[in-house]
């Protein structure tokens, strides 16, 4: 039987991204509060979790992201810039989409993580 897999995006979700932008191999905030211990959950209830941020394309970014992710705790995971099949996509910008196109408004809305104001 196939386990389910939550995908889970590195910056605006495990990672705050508050601190101002250095690089893609830097990652100088310290893990969205809970997040180490949901991810040991989620894994320990069957799924497979899994990594996806736009870091992991540039040469060795991956390798970073995960020195980082062993730091804080997290269990070893796959860590990619290629959006996988996954049952669940965890993401800070991201809309359901529930067979109704949204406003421009709704759009613009979704784009605004959720640690950031408007």
């Amino acid at each position: 039987m196939t386990r389910p897999v939550l995908a889970l995006d590195l910056d605006g979700v495990i990672h705050p991204n508050t601190s101002p932008w250095q690089n893609v191999y830097t990652l100088p905030d310290a893990p969205t509060e809970g997040a180490v211990d949901f991810v040991h959950y989620v894994r320990a209830s069957g799924w497979s979790v899994e990594v996806h941020t736009a870091r992991a394309n540039a040469p060795n970014a991956d390798e970073a992201v995960r020195v980082w992710l062993r730091d804080w705790g997290f269990p070893e995971m796959r860590v990619s810039h290629v959006k996988r099949n996954a049952s669940v996509y965890l993401d800070d910008r991201a809309m359901r989409f529930n067979g109704l196109w949204p406003t421009l408004t709704q759009l613009e809305a979704a784009g605004v993580p959720w640690n950031r104001t408007a």
